[in-house]
């Protein structure tokens, strides 16, 4: 059993992608050729670059729009930070880039991905397989060609009912007693490719939408372990079958969406955060997955 040669995008910090990345790294069963870390806001479709500004904040609420600047300015310093501390203590996430440079692994800095020097770069790795994970990005045809295998995509929601943006605030915001993760083939639609396998757990009552973004990582995580291990072992993953189940597609949330999250409090705590990055897998108790539909793995 040969290692995959793995390729990993990944969304500039973003609490998620570190989670799984942090797990993936230490995989027997992927050989990490190359890591793609792409913006926090991802490019338009013809490849401009976005920037935040009044049209975002117009667009889902300034109150909302300030909710989310503030989350992903706690990650960011969260991350940075143990990307200092963390070293010294032998535990707890480290930033991608700072878990490449220990290992010697490739890293591009890439506002885009189809862009030429993203397609360059991971032709020059070679890959078997590239996994995604909380990537924004839609990824061209192209692109999706260049692995052996292929590109899995981690998405953090139970498909085909969540598609879309930002699944697990979602499932908060219709009340679900459950929260999803699946892995599933990349193609060009968004979130539309054959599903490998998925897993459902269970939601705390007052459960706010940064806890349930890390249980989806660490969830997602495990699934992708399960996944190359079987890739790795030469195994064909036959597609769960979804032909009966109804699908939906979800775009980023506005601020009547998640307005009664942000009077319960619910949107985000620094805590979560915080001991998420200081322990690692060991923060909490994760919940186990009560579902789990999977190809022949």
């Amino acid at each position: 059993m040969r290692p995959l040669r793995t390729v990993f995008l990944y969304t500039a910090h973003h609490l998620g992608s570190a989670v799984v990345f942090n797990a993936i790294a230490q995989c027997p069963h992927l050989e990490i050729a190359g890591i793609v870390r792409g913006p926090a806001l991802p490019p338009t479709r013809d490849g401009r670059m976005r920037r935040p500004g009044l049209k975002q904040a117009r667009r889902v609420g300034l109150r909302f729009a300030l909710t989310l600047y503030g989350h992903h300015l706690v990650q960011r310093v969260a991350l940075t930070l143990a990307g200092l501390i963390n070293p010294l203590r032998g535990r707890g996430i480290l930033p991608c880039r700072r878990l490449a440079g220990q290992h010697g692994w490739r890293f591009l800095d890439c506002p885009n991905v189809n862009s030429a020097d993203g397609k360059a770069f991971i032709k020059d790795t070679a890959p078997d397989l590239v996994i995604a994970a909380y990537f924004s990005q839609i990824v061209d045809p192209d692109v999706i060609a260049i692995p052996r295998l292929g590109i899995l995509n981690l998405h953090p929601g139970w498909l085909p009912a969540y598609r879309g943006a930002m699944s697990y605030a979602w499932a908060l915001v219709k009340g679900e007693e459950t929260g999803g993760a699946t892995v599933h083939w990349m193609d060009p639609g968004i979130d539309t490719g054959p599903i490998v396998v998925r897993c459902r757990f269970p939601v705390a009552s007052q459960e706010t939408v940064s806890a349930l973004m890390v249980e989806t990582a660490w969830h997602g995580a495990e699934l992708i372990e399960r996944t190359s291990a079987a890739l790795a072992g030469g195994g064909a993953l036959d597609p769960v079958d979804v032909s009966g189940e109804p699908a939906a597609h979800y775009p980023m949330p506005k601020l009547d969406d998640v307005r009664p999250l942000l009077r319960q409090n619910r949107y985000f705590h620094i805590r979560d955060i915080a001991q998420t990055v200081w322990h690692g897998r060991d923060t909490r108790s994760m919940p186990e997955a009560t579902e789990m539909s999977r190809s022949n793995l």
